[in-house]
């Protein structure tokens, strides 16, 4: 196995203790044959990405076993995770058996602890990672995250009845698949939230897929799904969170809503108000449903194999797949009008007061009235990650200013009020600065106001369907 470990299996169980304070109990299960040496609790892939907001306590280790808070404190970005490790090899956990006595202590709500990472949505909190030795090498080890992804009431699922609204299914109900099968409903999951008492609203509010988005009648209607919810297209399963363009597929703020998931005897893709969407695949996370019928509990599946052989198609998270489909969508967000452009629909404002803008040359020169104070840069704004194919950056931008200027004299721009950390040019040797659409520059009463823009995005158009405040 070249040293890496196949398979791992977690549960959870949590007693409150207080108004704010938890008791995390976790059992971890060796499925391979590798040994496993060392398990990140609330980790990412990148080390300084850890997922709980506050720092764990009163951490336990199984016997042999050490914990270690691991945290670099490097701002917003970062958070905690614990690091298990066995630092002798006898104390390893073999395949086939299960260590008990992993435990923490932590303000953080079972809420919390089983959505999605603050720090990387794209992530559960609880997402872990096993290694077959100490000290482990990052990129080494095997491991998943689990996800719910699930439909937003209302949806019409197609069945051999035809469209039923999904809320209203029952067991039994054959299913029509993407290849054309009968596949009866074994299960049917939901769940009820309340986003305006979430402590991070944004990671449950479902993303709508405007109607003909992929293509014409895919989806017939808009379509409201969970953010990790999987769509089908160009033969990979892609969580619609990857695919959100701003327009035609984009999050939706809502006040509650009520997600359900439709379970076969297989992993299948199914039609969603007409749009290649994944059934429910058990990943070990069926209590975070309210009518699981069991304990309050919830599973991580850490099986690196989970996908590859239970999954109905390859699931892509970044790469070529997800590059393609994003062009893909960009394009047909264009085709129905809602195609970007790179102007900035750029004013400046003095004291409240918006004043002319002269472009010589590629260098914006403003005249500004005796004694003013402040003046204000507002432009359009958009989300790299949402408007361009491959951008990661999720901030939202306005413009980048380069070469700011107060009567001839380098202006000092503010560290915040609408500024954001500089970016630096090594190809043009410059350093500039992106605002985020309404960025504040104390100017003293000078009079004379020089900059240039640096940089610019592809500012798409506002929606015109209006935010819905409930679903379900």
């Amino acid at each position: 196995m070249s040293g890496t470990v196949d398979s791992a299996t977690a549960s959870i169980s949590f007693t409150q203790l207080a108004a704010t304070s938890y008791q995390y109990s976790i059992n971890l299960t060796n499925t391979g044959t590798a040994p496993i040496q060392t398990f990140w609790f609330a980790w990412d892939d990148v080390p300084d990405a850890n997922f709980m907001t506050a720092q764990p306590t009163s951490i336990t280790a199984p016997p042999g076993w050490v914990a270690l808070v691991t945290h670099n404190p490097i701002g917003a970005t970062d958070g905690y995770g614990i690091q298990f490790y066995a630092p002798f090899s006898n104390s390893a956990l073999t395949g086939g058996h299960t260590l008990t006595g992993f435990s923490f202590r932590s303000s953080e709500t079972p809420v919390q602890m089983f959505g999605p990472s603050p720090y990387e949505p794209a992530f559960n909190t609880m997402s872990s990672f096993v290694y077959p030795g100490w000290p482990p090498t990052i990129g080494d080890p095997n491991g998943a995250n689990f996800v719910v992804a699930c439909f937003a009431e209302g949806t019409s699922i197609l069945t051999e009845a035809g469209e039923v609204a999904v809320e209203r299914l029952a067991e039994g109900v054959r299913i029509v698949t993407r290849e054309g099968r009968l596949a009866p409903l074994r299960w049917l999951g939901h769940r009820r939230i309340d986003c305006r008492r979430h402590p991070r609203p944004a990671s449950v509010h479902p993303v709508r897929v405007q109607q003909d988005a992929f293509a014409p009648g895919a989806p017939l209607r808009d379509l409201f799904l969970s953010p990790d919810h999987a769509v089908f297209i160009a033969g990979a399963l892609i969580p619609i969170r990857y695919l959100v363009n701003g327009t035609t597929i984009r999050r939706e703020p809502v006040d509650l809503v009520t997600y359900w998931h439709v379970e076969l005897a297989d992993h299948a893709v199914i039609f969603a108000n007409g749009l290649a969407a994944e059934s429910y695949l058990d990943t070990g996370n069926r209590t975070a449903f309210a009518n699981a019928g069991a304990v309050v509990m919830a599973y991580a599946d850490l099986a690196s194999g989970a996908w590859e052989a239970r999954g109905c198609a390859p699931f892509a998270l970044g790469g070529p797949a997800v590059s393609q489909a994003r062009s893909r969508l960009l394009h047909r967000a264009a085709e129905l009008g809602h195609g970007g452009d790179g102007d900035p629909r750029l004013c400046v404002l003095a004291d409240g007061q918006e004043i002319a803008v002269t472009n010589v040359g590629g260098r914006y020169r403003v005249t500004l009235p005796d004694g003013a104070s402040t003046v204000r840069l507002r432009s359009c704004t958009a989300i790299p990650a949402e408007v361009l194919i491959d951008s990661g950056d999720h901030r939202r931008l306005g413009v980048g200013i380069a070469g700011v200027l107060l009567d001839g004299k380098p202006a000092e721009l503010p560290s915040e009020a609408g500024w954001q950390a500089e970016e630096a040019d090594t190809d043009a040797n410059t350093d500039w600065r992106w605002t985020d659409g309404d960025a504040a520059l104390p100017c003293n009463g000078a009079r004379l106001l020089e900059f240039t823009l640096a940089a610019t995005l592809p500012y798409p158009p506002r929606p015109e369907v209006p935010p819905a405040a409930i679903l379900g």
